[in-house]
């Protein structure tokens, strides 16, 4: 249900700029960009985010977001998130790959303060519903062509965040 209702439409690929990465960087499968923040823009953007009470992972989400939404020229973008989905204890000590990716629909408009309020919502929501299958959920919304799903955030997050979300606390 809730997937029903936060992917209103068909997906529809991000198409970016042919000259946006170097071509040193292609392959025959695609191109990928990794990109860097120094400790200090890091340690401002931790804070920034602890006084509105989001956590590292929605800060850098919603400039991803954004920052798809300004290539595409979009203001709806679709893109997908990689969860550690090890809600369960008896798997947070266990060593291998938990990971869910599932997608997601963001409307980039608003104020700040409105957009990162969706952006909470929305990955809490994605946290409540990690274990469900991109199979499941595809299967479940108006998508017709799966691999339209053409981006993933994936963020390494150093795991000392908790969020709350109806009660429960969240450590994405």
């Amino acid at each position: 249900e809730f997937f029903r209702k936060a992917i209103t439409k068909d997906i529809e690929p991000v198409v970016l700029p042919e000259n946006l990465i170097e071509e040193k960087l292609s392959n025959d499968y695609g191109k990928n960009a990794f990109y860097s923040i120094d400790d200090v823009l890091a340690k401002k953007i931790k804070e920034y985010a602890r006084t509105k009470g989001l956590t590292d992972t929605m800060i850098y989400f919603g400039a991803y977001a954004i920052l798809l939404s300004k290539y595409a020229s979009k203001e709806v973008v679709y893109t997908s998130l990689s969860l550690t989905n090890r809600i369960h204890p008896e798997v947070q000590d266990i060593i291998g790959m938990f990971v869910n990716t599932l997608p997601v629909q963001i409307s980039v408009n608003g104020s700040v303060n409105e957009y990162l309020a969706n952006i909470k919502e929305l990955l809490l929501n994605l946290y409540e519903y990690q274990e469900i299958s991109y199979a499941d959920v595809a299967a479940s919304i108006p998508i017709t062509d799966s691999s339209a799903m053409n981006t993933s955030f994936v963020f390494q997050a150093d795991g000392d965040k908790k969020a709350r979300l109806n009660g429960k606390e969240y450590t994405p």
